[in-house]
């Protein structure tokens, strides 16, 4: 592929780069991140439960670094056998049974200069782990069956919705590349702690696939807004698109709603923690705002957490001063029941 059709890729990306980053408090958060590691060559991991959009975050890095006109890869680690899968990355040589040499490129071949990402790393065999160690160490690798040590200028990412700390004291994961890839971790947060991303990716997707199957765009109703807001969604921003996507197919209401309302019951009526808000009782920008203060709740509480409880670093993440940050957490404190003794 020529390095202009990976720029045209590159913008295909920034077209919808605003709303993977800035329509939440706790995405801005990660998209501050993104910018810092971007410029670098170092690898980064990224975590978060399925349906997060943590293959857009590794995209995000390779567009915003100086590699964003070089080859974008990626391999699922998750999919492949261990054996196509060390071909699939590394390469292979061999030969034909008339003597004939072959050689395969690998997904390293093809990064050169750019970026390949490995998809749910958590599932690479402990074998291939060790050739992914030499790789980040010294920057050289081997075509499975090969003899000849190829230098490669890729830089790698890659995925998990696994901890691979916590797999790694469990003996289920190879320390030295749990340690190497967890120098620094992006943690992509669920959809349920940034609520007030689902208008806004609902009205998105409605838009969208209203479009691409040549339909009517329902109207977002207050109805199916409550209800899209009440639920949990545990497979994510990916199981919210799936849910327009039939909504848009089949152009029926009831249906839509009828769905929201199974999923509401077999999970216990939303997050099973509090009743839903009523979009009838308090409106919907009330809700708007509730979710918005929640998931701005959350993102401060996640900052203190990875800085150790520093304020000043934590501000400094979340790119606010210090003195908003701390107005933000005595509010926070003020909003607090208090105990009764």
């Amino acid at each position: 592929m020529l390095d202009s059709e990976f720029v045209s890729q590159g913008i295909l990306f920034f077209s919808q780069y605003e709303g993977l980053f800035r329509r939440s408090v706790r995405m801005k958060a990660v998209e501050a991140l993104v910018k810092r590691v971007a410029d670098t060559d170092g690898p980064v991991l990224i975590q978060g439960e399925p349906g997060t959009g943590k293959e857009l975050v590794a995209q995000a890095i390779h567009y915003l670094s100086g590699r964003s006109g070089k080859p974008w890869q990626r391999v699922n680690c998750a999919s492949l056998p261990g054996d196509l899968l060390e071909s699939e990355i590394f390469g292979f040589e061999g030969e034909a049974p008339a003597d004939t040499p072959i050689r395969q490129s690998g997904k390293l071949d093809l990064a050169d200069g750019g970026t390949l990402l490995l998809d749910e790393i958590a599932d690479i065999p402990p074998v291939l782990q060790a050739r992914i160690v030499h790789l980040l160490r010294n920057g050289q690798f081997f075509r499975a069956g090969g003899h000849e040590l190829i230098s490669t200028g890729v830089r790698l990412l890659a995925t998990t919705v696994r901890d691979l700390k916590a797999m790694a004291v469990a003996h289920a994961y190879g320390e030295d590349l749990s340690r190497l890839l967890g120098v620094v971790t992006i943690v992509v947060p669920p959809l349920r702690e940034r609520r007030e991303e689902i208008p806004l990716l609902a009205d998105h997707f409605r838009v969208r696939f209203a479009g691409e199957f040549n339909r009517p765009q329902p109207k977002l109703s207050s109805e199916i807004l409550e209800l899209l807001f009440a639920y949990d969604w545990p497979g994510n921003v990916r199981e919210l698109q799936s849910l327009v996507k039939r909504w848009i197919v089949l152009g029926d209401d009831a249906h839509v709603k009828e769905e929201l309302q199974s999923r509401l019951r077999a999970r216990g009526g939303g997050n099973g923690k509090q009743k839903p808000t009523s979009i009838d009782e308090v409106g919907l920008r009330e809700v708007g705002r509730r979710a918005a203060r929640a998931a701005e709740q959350a993102a401060l509480r996640d900052a203190l957490a990875r800085v150790g409880g520093n304020r000043a670093a934590a501000a400094r993440l979340l790119k606010i001063s210090y003195k908003t940050l701390r107005q933000k957490l005595n509010g926070e404190r003020a909003k607090r029941p208090r105990g009764g003794g």
